[in-house]
């Protein structure tokens, strides 16, 4: 019953990687995990591409650009601090010049969460 509720609830192109005669449920559930588990250096590898392409204008506001850039390092590929401050202030437009001197000429760089 378990083994047929897994099958009922995942995507049809994961039940035809995973689907094999006489499975068990635990094969199942094994075999769905080693599929995740492979996909997570190119996941990774995703999410750090969008980090270092990210703008605010795709944004529109700087607490939406703060919680796209914060949701991106709260994954597996950490993210330091000054990673996220350097490209918070990295996209920001001219107009934002003077702020972006005062915050890259501190030492250290401040905090994430005081930049926003």
């Amino acid at each position: 019953m378990i083994l047929q509720w897994t099958y009922g609830t995942i995507s049809s192109d994961l039940l035809l990687a995973i689907q094999q005669c006489d499975d068990t449920t635990e094969g199942a559930q094994k075999q769905l995990e080693a599929l995740f588990y492979d996909n997570k250096a190119s996941q990774a590898t995703n999410l750090k591409e969008d980090f270092t392409g990210v703008v605010l204008e795709e944004h529109h506001t700087i607490d939406n650009y703060y919680n796209y850039l914060q949701s991106l390092a709260d994954v597996d590929a950490p993210v330091s601090n000054g990673q996220l401050v350097l490209r918070l202030i990295g996209s920001l437009p001219e107009t934002y010049n003077g702020t972006v001197d005062f915050i890259q000429n501190q030492e250290p760089l401040p905090s994430f969460k005081s930049c926003r």
